[in-house]
């Protein structure tokens, strides 16, 4: 049993579990159609939507624009007039009018390229290819600044080879160290969808740089920093988080943030279960790695959210041959039981719930075999 629960224990790292999805919400197209649209092409969005959209995190859905009306979002696109597409963040809280058809255009390519291009672009691609095979991404959006560029992308080199020096002091290892990618002012401006759904509105006469930490299945980690937000301690505050194992009480909101819309097929999740050494759709793993994540829940609640990157930032988790005196185990908001007790308390009803479950799957199998 203490080895069950020294699997359970440290077995993934943040890495891992930015590819798993634990139940995230999901972006929403919305084909808006009106009175004039014609039944031709209020049909044919619906059927391209629904093939177009499949294997991704978005759920397409075609809605006549007079219920649309009374809805946030529509107010959130700016209005748009149908034929078009809203494109509605997993918060509710954003949305993009984007178009669907023009005049004079093949409604069916037209509707195909415009809706592809909802989870597909040359800059996400790439950041996604790299986000895959390495630590992760630190991606760069340029300003009208070339010295705050220059500024940027010299602090991230830095961090690059700071963290990648240290890759073989991890508890689970990563190959890949973590990579720079740098989006000109020139390729941010056709990438509209995938800085939005960073969070990022992009104005052409923006001066400062901004820079987002991209990880895992396209997902986000830590805040979007601009101009001076941009310090060596604060990124790599963010950067090194990758890297921490999944029970280092770290907000779950930052271990599983923000994902782009992407399209995930089963080449890309074979390809990734190789590299992981589990397979991130697997019930079982999903259900394992929310047990060990649950573990943190009271220490994130006596957290303030504006603090966070002040804690990874000082994080340091000590070394097998340094020793912890009792003055520094860390208390409750009690003060009454320190956290590493509490944490084999919840390894070790964590391990009993899965050899549980695990023996009833086994007795069920054998039961309907032997019938």
């Amino acid at each position: 049993m203490a080895l069950l629960g020294a699997a359970l224990a440290c077995r993934f790292n943040v890495r891992d579990v930015g590819f798993v999805d634990l139940g995230s919400e999901q972006y929403r197209f919305y084909g808006l159609v009106g009175e004039t649209t014609p039944a031709v092409t209020a049909t044919a969005i619906k059927e391209i939507s629904a093939a177009a959209f499949f294997n991704t995190n978005v759920d397409p859905d075609v809605i006549g624009i007079a219920k649309a009306q009374s809805i946030d979002w529509y107010q959130l696109a700016g209005s748009p007039v149908a034929p078009a597409g809203v494109l509605v963040s997993p918060d509710g809280k954003r949305a993009l009018a984007l178009p669907l058809i023009g005049k004079d255009e093949d409604v069916q390519d037209t509707l195909w390229t415009n809706m592809e291009a909802v989870f597909e672009s040359p800059a996400r691609d790439a950041v996604l290819a790299k986000a895959v095979d390495t630590y992760g991404v630190i991606m760069l959006i340029e300003g009208n600044d070339k010295a705050e560029n220059d500024r940027v992308q010299s602090i991230a080199q830095s961090l690059i080879k700071r963290v990648g020096s240290s890759l073989g002091e991890l508890e689970k290892a990563i190959e890949n160290p973590p990579v720079l990618h740098v989006l000109s002012k020139e390729d941010a401006a056709m990438e509209k969808v995938f800085l939005w759904s960073l969070g990022v509105e992009e104005t052409e006469n923006r001066l400062e740089p901004i820079v987002s930490v991209i990880y895992g299945r396209g997902r986000q980690i830590g805040q979007v920093l601009q101009g001076s937000e941009i310090e060596e301690k604060r990124l790599f505050g963010i950067l090194r988080t990758i890297g921490l194992d999944c029970e280092c009480g770290l907000d779950r909101s930052w271990m599983q943030g923000p994902m782009m819309p992407l399209k995930w097929g089963s080449d890309r999740q074979t390809k990734i279960a190789k590299q992981l050494g589990f397979d991130a759709e697997d019930p079982m793993i999903k259900m394992e790695m929310s047990q060990i994540l649950s573990k943190g829940a009271q220490a994130r609640r006596a957290r303030e959210p504006n603090e966070v990157e002040e804690l990874l930032a000082d994080y340091q988790r000590p070394k097998p041959s340094e020793k912890t005196t009792d003055a520094e185990v860390s208390q409750d908001p009690a003060g009454s039981t320190p956290t590493s007790s509490r944490s084999v308390v919840y390894v070790v009803l964590a391990s009993l719930l899965v050899l549980v479950l695990a023996t009833g799957i086994f007795i069920l199998i054998r039961a309907r075999s032997q019938n």
